[in-house]
């Protein structure tokens, strides 16, 4: 049988043969090695294709997610050190527009009212610091430890509640589960910003 598709090469072969350069591993009979070659250039170019624009629009969307949680976090922090100097009507109508209230009915109501919109919104440096755990790491440094194949896929089941066999999984159903689990995360993100008042 020679892998001349996607969607039947096992996604660990894949990676094998694109660490070793050894392209007879398309075939489990002999075979051309010239077709072979053939053959691994047109399945990388359209990995690189549907990974590339998986992936970019993922990036994309977790940085613009880190991004609106940096500036939320930054705006009432800011908000609460200023409401710690100088009480302002405009700032306390704008962190209750946002949905943390200030209450103003008492000296000591109003500063822990601010010390539990300071833990509230601490809660986004958590958020930022898993997101952007996320984002595709450009290299490897000393004693980083890189995760490998198995425990992405491990991940993707224990979050979808499935199990497959990680050694024949396709490259294109390997595609399709990384986008499930992205919809999944989605939803998550969208429980918790209700949870959250956003």
């Amino acid at each position: 049988m020679i892998y001349d598709e996607l969607d039947v090469l096992p996604l660990k072969l894949y990676y094998k043969i694109c660490k070793t350069k050894d392209v007879t591993l398309l075939s489990t009979e002999p075979a051309d090695e010239v077709k072979l070659l053939e053959i691994w250039q047109r399945l990388t170019a359209e990995y690189e294709e549907l990974e590339s624009s998986e992936s970019s629009k993922r990036e994309f969307r977790l940085n613009k997610q880190i991004s609106l949680l940096e500036c939320a976090y930054n705006m009432v922090h800011l908000c609460c050190v200023e409401l710690e100097v100088n009480i302002d009507n405009e700032t306390i109508q704008m962190l209750n527009d946002l949905g943390f209230m200030v209450d103003t009915t008492s000296n000591e109501l109003y500063y822990a009212s601010i010390s539990k919109i300071r833990k509230r919104i601490e809660t986004n440096q958590i958020k930022i610091a898993a997101l952007k755990n996320q984002l595709p790491k450009e290299e490897i440094k000393g004693n980083e430890r890189k995760v490998n194949l198995d425990e992405v896929m491990a991940s993707f089941c224990a979050i979808l509640g499935i199990d497959f066999d990680y050694n024949t999984i396709s490259v294109t159903k390997f595609n399709a589960i990384k986008k499930q689990v992205d919809n999944k995360m989605k939803s998550y993100e969208k429980m918790s910003n209700k949870i959250n008042g956003k």
